[in-house]
């Protein structure tokens, strides 16, 4: 989820790409903060809508990232494909999904009776139900982009997938989490594979004033949106989430040439970690206030996310490097048993 492709890139390139990846997990951390909060009345409302503001950019810049760097891999042969890539995203679907099952079956909350359900668990790879769908739709997204590779050109996968993400991002649905994720973030994964010179152009120097145009024209046609409920129009939110796309690229270029790209390359590289422990972190922090019967007053609902969110990265950091140390790094690392090709690289 986090690795390279085995390219050759400066180093800069490196960073602005960890900078966007880094972007990415702390919305989709403070997404789940205010989520998990808001449905225990922990939390004030303005976070839906908070929320909502970055649902066109949270999940099209993770993909555009994993396009970015998935281009080696997918010319690999099956073998070096399924251990380079695929095999970790698997055991980690498996391994996680049923820690969180054990987790929320022990300490379930009233918000989410699915986490404990035995059903969703034996779904899991099939129609995942949690926030651990983003390691299986990038799976079969690379197992997708390797069957077409050589037999599809890129322009028609880019416009088949621009079509289906438009649909799914306005006025279908499959009732899954996951598919109907696939459908809508496809054509951002297939970007970053397809056109990765491109976006690498776009980013190979700072552009303070586009970067500034971007956000400002991203901004205005999120309130538009709002405003006037056009985002059932197919092709709508699909041109709000190029603008996102473009945001997170020029910023990420921006801010990969200040004194936050340390942090940020250091986040950028550990999205697994954190992607896949932070809402078992929220959960227990849920679990906690409640059992002590916090009451958030005055500007506490409107902080509390924010919070939560920096302690569960904090502390699914920490748990990663607590268990590399120990026998637990199995929930990090491919197991022996799923490579299939022990001479493959990767």
């Amino acid at each position: 989820m986090s690795g390279g492709d085995g390219t050759t890139i400066t180093a800069a390139r490196a960073d602005w790409v960890d900078a966007a990846r880094a972007m990415a997990i702390l919305l989709v951390a403070l997404f789940h903060a205010g989520f998990l909060l808001m449905q225990e009345d922990l939390a004030s409302p303005v976070w839906a809508t908070v929320n909502s503001a970055f649902v066109t950019f949270r999940m099209p810049i993770f993909f555009l990232a994993s396009g970015l760097l998935a281009g080696s891999a997918v010319r690999r042969s099956w073998p070096e494909l399924w251990n380079s890539r695929i095999a970790v995203l698997v055991w980690a679907l498996a391994i996680w999904s049923l820690l969180r099952f054990l987790y929320f079956s022990l300490v379930p909350l009233d918000s989410r009776p699915h986490e404990g359900d035995p059903r969703a668990l034996l779904l899991a790879f099939v129609f995942p139900a949690t926030g651990l769908w983003f390691l299986h739709a990038l799976a079969v997204f690379l197992v997708l982009a390797k069957v077409a590779h050589g037999r599809m050109p890129p322009w028609i996968q880019l416009t088949v997938a621009a079509v289906v993400s438009a649909l799914f991002l306005s006025v279908l649905r499959v009732g899954s989490l996951s598919w109907d994720g696939m459908a809508k973030y496809l054509v951002f994964f297939l970007i970053g594979l397809h056109a990765k010179d491109l976006v690498f152009r776009v980013a190979s120097r700072p552009r303070p004033i586009a970067a500034a145009a971007a956000l400002v024209a991203f901004g205005a046609a999120g309130v538009v949106v709002e405003l006037t409920g056009i985002s059932c129009i197919p092709g709508v939110l699909l041109v709000v989430s190029c603008l996102a796309m473009a945001v997170g690229v020029l910023w990420a270029a921006l801010l990969a040439r200040t004194r936050l790209v340390r942090p940020l390359r250091f986040l950028g590289r550990n999205t697994l970690p954190i992607y896949v422990a932070h809402v078992l972190v929220i959960a227990a922090a849920c679990a906690v206030l409640e059992a002590v019967g916090f009451e958030p007053s005055g500007a506490v609902p409107y902080l509390l996310p924010l919070v939560v969110s920096v302690v569960a990265i904090a502390a699914s950091l920490v748990i990663h490097a607590v268990a590399m140390r120990t026998p637990l790094r199995f929930l990090y690392r491919t197991p022996p048993f799923l490579v299939l090709d022990r001479g493959a690289r990767g």
